[in-house]
């Protein structure tokens, strides 16, 4: 087999493979909830501080490399994540200490480039004791792309978020006692 042959063998195989993805990603649904509940062994106050601020939030979260905020959007405070080649642009769109935040995924600033994710997050805490906290957290996201529908689904699961944002808050309570 040649050079030119093989590389062609090897475009086919590529091309079918995209197409596959891309037929897949269409047979998940667009629209998508994802939850989970848990305990945090820290009292509803400091659950509160740790999910209400944001700016520190890249000091403990897994896969956040850093936080830049953004100008606020009708009032609201809005701010960017990048995690590896991605940039969500969020803004809180609900607090009610120390009980409730929501916040939502918006449009990317500055003009660069349509986000390709929508949606919001929900924190919802009670206290289940006086150093523990029931917390369950939310996230209801819409991806029109089907590629981004296939690798959540196939790859990285849908609930992998709020699970790792949950395992995540839950090892920085500890290690903050």
């Amino acid at each position: 087999m040649s050079w030119k042959s093989a590389w062609v063998a090897l475009l086919v195989v590529a091309m079918c493979g995209f197409a596959a993805v891309e037929v897949m990603g269409r047979r998940v649904p667009e629209e998508r909830i994802a939850s989970v509940t848990g305990i945090v062994p820290a009292s509803i106050d400091r659950v509160w501080e740790l999910v209400s601020d944001t700016p520190q939030n890249s000091n403990w979260r897994t896969g956040i490399h850093y936080l830049r905020h953004l100008d606020p959007q009708d009032g609201e405070f809005c701010w960017e994540e990048q995690q590896s080649e991605l940039s969500i642009p969020f803004c809180i769109q609900e607090q009610q200490p120390p009980f409730r935040q929501v916040i939502r995924m918006t449009h990317a600033p500055r003009g660069e480039g349509p986000n390709p994710f929508r949606g919001i997050w929900i924190w919802d805490l009670e206290p289940d004791g006086p150093a523990r906290t029931r917390i369950t957290i939310t996230e209801h996201t819409r991806k029109r792309s089907p590629v981004w529908r296939f690798i959540e689904h196939y790859v990285t699961k849908e609930d992998s978020p709020v699970k790792q944002y949950l395992k995540d808050l839950q090892a920085e309570s500890v290690r903050q006692r």
